[in-house]
């Protein structure tokens, strides 16, 4: 989750990642001196971790098939008209936790206070099924659960590692800051502002090593095809291209960075959808409105011809300190700790269905069925309190 801290009550402004997603986003540093890090409080993919106050570990979501949700069970893959597989009231994982990743790819990560990594469902491809967190690393200050590229771990030296789906583990680079796995490529920042990138990068070009792609950055988000940046000068740029045909882009640019707006002080990128906090505190989403998770009221549904996509950033709401753009649905924690979601399925007592069109899905005979977990909410609602900041 993407944070910006109170002026007044940290001295300073820093901001963190959460890089998920949703990607399967994890947040971690803004680069400084000190390579000081916030931790990621929450973090959705298509489940959701979420860190109470008292560093308590929650989880909730549609998918649970290798486990994800870390409670000791798993649902078979859905097939078909289904019910949900996963939870809609938020389960107790651990305790002591200072950071989480959800995965892409059904894994979940979380780093206790300890500095030691732990990981549950799909953690790799010779024992994949984990029910419950399991210790596999220590000495760790970030990790970003991958989709299908590796997942990533900074450790407490300030080197990044890499795991991939079979296990094994691969020293990338030293001197990192913070980290972010998108569903097809890595990206790391770099304590002297350098943003470093491999796997489908520019033009979904495959690069097997990290190459440069921007100076001067301080803090970052990648999602499946595209990357999001903002500059030491708060400036926010793109690079990338749509997930597929007809939907409407976050950012289209291929080949290049382009820049799309000033003073952004955080972002999260989504699965088709971005999320930016401005200086001000004030929140603005944009890009595809499936399952309402822009959160302006409305909600795009392809099957009935219903758009209502914002190609450019509108403003949500005011006084917001993290953001998490999920791939279903978005989160947000205001200065008073309290928790705000909306889009698909939220979790805790929100039952609200999106609109008289979404909460269906064809399915294949003619029909739409509406499912548990296409139940949500198109404009912010307030989820919990006491969320860690």
């Amino acid at each position: 989750m993407f944070k910006v801290r109170n002026r007044h009550r940290l001295g300073a402004v820093l901001l963190a990642m959460v890089i998920i997603l949703t990607a399967t986003h994890t947040a971690i540093a803004a680069p400084s001196s000190t390579t000081a890090r916030e931790a990621v409080t929450v973090s959705s993919s298509n489940h959701t971790l979420a860190i109470k106050a008292d560093g308590s570990l929650w989880s909730w979501g549609w998918e649970n098939f290798y486990g994800e949700l870390g409670d000791g069970t798993k649902d078979k893959p859905l097939e078909g008209p289904r019910d949900t597989s996963g939870r809609i009231v938020p389960v107790k994982i651990l305790d002591d936790v200072a950071a989480v990743s959800a995965g892409r790819m059904n894994n979940s990560m979380a780093i206790k206070t300890d500095g030691t990594l732990w990981a549950w469902g799909y953690v790799n491809g010779i024992d994949p099924d984990r029910l419950r967190p399991v210790k596999i690393m220590d000495n760790v200050k970030a990790v970003a659960a991958g989709g299908y590229e590796d997942s990533l771990i900074i450790k407490t030296d300030n080197s990044l590692y890499s795991i991939s789906a079979m296990g094994d583990t691969v020293k990338i680079m030293d001197n990192v800051a913070a980290i972010s796995a998108g569903l097809w490529h890595s990206t790391a920042l770099k304590t002297d502002g350098t943003l470093w990138a491999w796997g489908q990068i520019h033009n979904r070009k495959i690069v097997s090593s990290p190459v440069k792609v921007m100076d001067n950055v301080k803090s970052f988000s990648a999602s499946d095809t595209y990357t999001l940046a903002i500059r030491a000068d708060g400036s926010l740029w793109g690079w990338g291209s749509p997930y597929q045909e007809g939907v409407t882009p976050v950012v289209n640019s291929p080949d290049k960075p382009v820049k799309i707006m000033t003073n952004a002080a955080a972002v999260s990128a989504g699965r088709s959808h971005a999320m930016v906090i401005k200086t001000d505190g004030s929140l603005w989403g944009w890009g595809n409105n499936e399952a309402a998770v822009i959160g302006d009221g409305t909600c795009s549904d392809t099957h009935f011809g219903i758009n209502n996509n914002r190609p450019n950033p509108i403003k949500i709401m005011d006084g917001v300190v993290a953001v998490e753009a999920g791939d279903w649905n978005t989160f947000a924690i205001k200065a008073d700790g309290s928790l705000w979601g909306w889009g698909r399925y939220m979790g805790v007592d929100i039952q609200t269905k999106i609109s008289s069109q979404s909460g269906k899905e064809w399915d294949g005979t003619g029909k739409y069925i509406t499912y548990p977990e296409h139940i949500g909410t198109v404009a912010p609602k307030k989820v919990w309190n006491n969320v860690k900041m």
